[in-house]
């Protein structure tokens, strides 16, 4: 076995996952449409199964939430914006899912959105979708991929 660092999130670590291949790219993005591994989030066992976990995103462009849910080894990652009115879908942080833990629930009018689709499925914006952001898992971490959002400064 490989000597691997457990939670390091240096430039030359993720020089080291631009170079690693294959990644196993969740959320059904096509490896053609994810260039590169961008920004580590967390690890994968910071994150709750099921569960999720809220991230802001500082870039030139602004400020940008999004947020990853935890369900056995995937993780799916949304913009943190209903399609509804646009306003933030958890109730507290990092509380985006139902009480039964099956789906994503907007804590402003209570849409609900399959996890791995992030198709609504009951609400006042049924049918319509959260937006996915490309992320993946590597090494126990959960990384953001670079073409989703500008590099910028993570805060928690």
């Amino acid at each position: 076995p490989r000597n691997r660092q457990r939670h390091d999130d240096s430039p030359q670590r993720i020089d080291r996952l631009r170079e690693s291949h294959p990644l196993r790219f969740v959320n059904h993005q096509p490896e053609s449409q994810v260039r590169s591994v961008g920004i580590i989030l967390c690890r994968l066992d910071a994150i709750a199964d099921p569960g999720g976990k809220g991230f802001q995103l500082d870039g030139p462009s602004g400020a940008r939430e999004i947020f990853i849910i935890r369900r056995r080894r995937q993780v799916f990652g949304y913009l943190n914006s209903c399609p509804h009115v646009g306003t933030p879908l958890d109730w507290q942080p990092d509380q985006f899912l139902s009480l039964d833990k099956d789906l994503i629930q907007c804590s402003t009018h209570g849409a609900r959105f399959e996890i791995d689709t992030g198709h609504c499925v009951a609400g006042p914006c049924k049918g319509a979708r959260l937006t996915s952001v490309s992320v993946v898992v590597e090494d126990g971490a959960v990384v953001l991929a670079e073409d989703v959002t500008q590099p910028g400064q993570i805060t928690r």
